[in-house]
């Protein structure tokens, strides 16, 4: 089983989706038929987990909306720097049993976030929840997030907090600012109680 699946040294996302199918189709994010039109991702620097992006998710279930992802509580541990939270912990073991090995650090990273694509992919909006840098030093909409709200843009609505349309200095991200600016502007400030309401005569 190893040699089929061996340790991916550069992963791509594509390349674990592609086991996932094979070995563990139930670990991809799924359309909630029960909320037509109202499937929601929502988006935030993890660093937000509890100030934000948590609080924001509870409060779009709230309105109205089924969100596909984030589906965790808490996070329990880092992987390759990205954070790891207690539903992925089944879903790296279900998958490292089935390859038949342990997924390294930097394969678990690029699986999370392959799958969390996905999700934005299916899902019918999506929300940025964006903590303002100046109440958690730093904690922000970064280079990961801003990737994920291009694809956003492509695939449907997008709304959130106000968010500032710069990126942190101090992590060298000055090739990513207007192209980030330009996707900020666009951004639907709304919060999830207003969009509850615009939202509530969506049923099929």
């Amino acid at each position: 089983m190893t040699a089929r699946y061996p340790v991916l040294q550069r992963p791509s996302g594509t390349a674990l989706l592609e086991w996932v199918n094979e070995l563990a189709p139930e670990l991809l994010p799924v359309y909630n038929k029960d909320y037509p039109g109202r499937n929601v991702v929502v988006l935030g620097s993890f660093k937000g987990w509890y100030e934000m992006v948590k609080p924001y998710r509870e409060r779009l279930r709230a309105a109205g909306f089924y969100p596909l992802a984030p589906q965790g509580e808490v996070i329990t541990r880092y992987a390759n720097g990205f954070e790891v939270l207690d539903t992925d912990t089944g879903k790296i073991a279900t998958l490292s049993r089935r390859l038949g090995r342990a997924m390294t650090e930097r394969e678990i990273s690029v699986l999370l976030e392959a799958l969390f694509i996905t999700a934005i992919r299916i899902g019918d909006l999506t929300y940025v929840a964006g903590l303002p840098r100046d109440l958690d030093d730093g904690t922000y909409i970064g280079e990961t997030v801003s990737g994920e709200l291009g694809i956003a843009m492509v695939c449907g609505p997008v709304y959130g907090t106000e968010i500032s349309p710069t990126l942190d200095d101090r992590d060298g991200y000055d090739g990513w600012v207007s192209h980030f600016a330009a996707h900020v502007a666009m951004i639907d400030v709304v919060t999830p109680e207003e969009l509850g309401v615009q939202y509530a005569t969506i049923r099929t």
